[in-house]
């Protein structure tokens, strides 16, 4: 599960209610946000450092803002209830709604001088629809129980139910019925904030909640795709402004409709040509794009592969800018170094290294150099570069450091022992000093070190001499049977004499520019574990994110590869900090990502000819 973290975000909140209720003069005030009202210490508390400071007004223009941002109601009425302590009884409720009724009826656009019923009914039927009340009958007899409300709103004698009914009748075939619902709706939220007395049922009728936690105030699921919904507006616009086809202003589609395109393909593992016969099930059919069209574009001769590899490293630095605004890399990040090969089923020389799974599979492989944080709370990818040689990994290396350093302070870089090389590990100790750790591989310096160590036995060496890089890095032992591993020796009769080859298998050995007096072999080992969550997140990156593609053109294989580190990375940046504007904490799955920007991209991407 999402961890998110603790802070203190802000609302700044201006509310025109506040005067009509006496709480602040103008109402003008600023609120931290908590996670946890009245409890400081709890974990739950707040999500600040991974969150924005969110400003609200009230009037609000939109109705279902106001739905969308009852969770931030609920943190305001937080503050105001310590402010107030209020204990006032069940009929101040009536009290305080008349008294917002006025500015909640002008925020819907109703003049009370120009409504087409008596006054005194206007209120009554505005308490009416604020209670949620089913029938006029609970409302005369509400009334009744309180005469000194139905003489506040110039009720001297209880109009009969047939009266009430024909105003009712009246404000219907007007068309304001559902507008001064909406207005006592708002007089509600603006009770409710300024914490006057709501009544248990009322905040039923309107789906409130007393709980303050911003972690575990029920939100509505309408609310939660919203906020999704804005995430992902918020993210096409940032890559709209730095991938580009350098089409004319008139064009077509949008860039935000192509990336439609390609989440399209990532969600139903289908090529991007098959768009029209997916897509059209729920999207009106003339006027998505093709993806015929998207591919034109990324083989044009006008667009280069260099081109492609910059536009893409400007989108994903407006995500780690994001994140870094946001708190995402406020702590030290360890991260992993790896690659992952794409497979794909076309040409047969068209592989970036050429590797071949096997003699009968001549299948080639495309490379690319991934570095992803394994720090759980910022599992981001800080680049996915094509490897186009097999000595070309540190100079990849240099490239995803380079990014990494310019957000984040790393204090670990973890390597698996294919990374087993001088030019690599010069390339780490350029850009983090010495916290990176390589796994060792069993040639003859290391195996001859491993000799050198009885069997359960740690052991160190200071500079050993096993790549070409200088000066030397050290390297740590630890015996496998440490730490649950099975090895050669296991199997063997304690009789036995352990051959010299299997002893060589009795220990995992790490090298690192760390010494002993730095840390421990343990530590090191217990860190470099978790390096294996690389091994979730490319999986999660070649098969939840990349577009289906076969083709055999470089330059669309780089195109895909670099989408799906874009939406790797959007779906981390939504599940680790609150949303925009609503400020809500998100636990979003892949499918439920790809699906929001598909549906936004073709919902709502503008400036296409029709």
């Amino acid at each position: 599960m999402t961890s998110h973290q603790s802070g203190k975000a802000k609302i700044s909140h201006s509310d025109a209610y506040a005067c009509d209720l006496g709480t602040d003069a103008d109402g003008s005030y600023s609120v931290d946000i908590t996670g946890s009202h009245g409890d400081e210490t709890n974990d739950d508390v707040g999500l600040g450092g991974r969150d924005t400071d969110v400003a609200v007004e009230h009037p609000v223009e939109n109705q279902q803002e106001l739905r969308y941002r009852a969770h931030l109601t609920a943190q305001l009425a937080a503050r105001n209830d310590k402010k107030i302590r209020n204990t006032e009884p069940a009929a101040a409720f009536d009290d305080a709604v008349l008294a917002v009724a006025d500015r909640a009826l002008d925020a819907v656009g109703i003049d009370i001088t120009a409504i087409p019923i008596e006054q005194p009914y206007l209120y009554a039927l505005f308490l009416h629809d604020a209670w949620g009340f089913n029938s006029i009958l609970k409302l005369t007899r509400h009334l009744d129980d309180h005469p000194v409300i139905a003489s506040r709103i110039e009720l001297s004698e209880m109009p009969s139910d047939s009266s009430f009914y024909r105003r009712v009748s009246t404000l219907a075939d007007e068309g304001l019925a559902g507008p001064i619902k909406n207005a006592s709706e708002r007089a509600v939220h603006a009770v409710w904030r300024n914490c006057r007395h709501v009544p248990e049922e009322v905040m039923e009728h309107w789906d409130l909640s007393p709980i303050t936690s911003i972690n575990k105030y029920p939100v509505s699921a309408e609310t939660r795709r919203e906020a999704i919904r804005n995430w992902v507006k918020v993210l096409l616009s940032d890559a709209a402004e730095t991938l580009t086809f350098d089409r004319a202003e008139n064009a077509s589609y949008t860039m935000e409709e192509y990336i439609g395109v390609l989440a399209h393909s990532a969600l139903q593992n289908t090529g991007l040509t098959a768009l029209p016969t997916t897509a059209a099930w729920l999207y009106d059919a003339d006027r998505l794009p093709t993806g015929e069209s998207l591919l034109k574009h990324i083989k044009s001769d006008s667009l280069r592969l260099d081109e492609i590899e910059t536009q893409f490293a400007a989108a994903n630095a407006s995500v780690l800018q994001r994140g870094e605004t946001l708190g995402l890399f406020d702590n030290p990040l360890d991260l992993a170094f790896d690659t992952v090969d794409i497979t794909w089923w076309g040409y047969p020389l068209e592989a970036t290294i050429g590797k071949r799974r096997s003699a009968t599979d001549a299948t080639p492989d495309w490379v690319y150099g991934v570095l992803i944080a394994v720090t759980k709370d910022a599992r981001v990818c800080f680049g996915v570069n094509l490897v186009k040689s097999k000595d070309l990994h540190d100079s990849v290396l240099d490239d995803l450091l380079a990014t990494a350093t310019t957000y984040a302070h790393i204090r670990h870089v973890f390597g698996d022992k294919e990374f087993y090389d001088g030019s690599v590990i010069e390339t780490l100790r350029k850009h983090i000093g010495d916290g990176w750790v390589i796994k060792a591989q069993r040639r003859n310096r290391v195996q001859e070190f491993i000799r050198e160590i009885p069997t359960d036995n740690r052991g160190f060496r200071s500079g050993l001499n096993v790549t070409s890089a200088t000066p030397a890095p050290n390297a740590f032992a630890l015996p496998k049977r440490l730490h649950g591993q099975q090895t050669l020796v296991h199997f063997r009769d304690s009789n036995t004499e352990t051959a010299a080859d299997d002893r060589a298998d009795t220990h995992t050995v790490y090298l690192t520019d760390m010494t002993d007096e730095d840390v421990s072999v343990e530590m090191i080992k217990s860190r470099y574990d978790d390096r294996w969550s690389i091994e979730t997140a490319m999986r999660q990156y070649q098969h939840d994110f990349h577009p289906v593609c076969g083709s055999k053109n470089v330059k669309i294989r780089v195109y895909c590869a670099n989408i799906a580190m874009l939406f790797f990375n959007w779906h981390a940046l939504i599940n680790r900090v609150l949303s925009p504007q609503y400020n809500l904490p998100l636990t979003v799955t892949h499918q439920e990502l790809l699906t929001a920007i598909r549906d936004v991209a073709f919902r709502e991407a503008d400036g296409r000819e029709n």
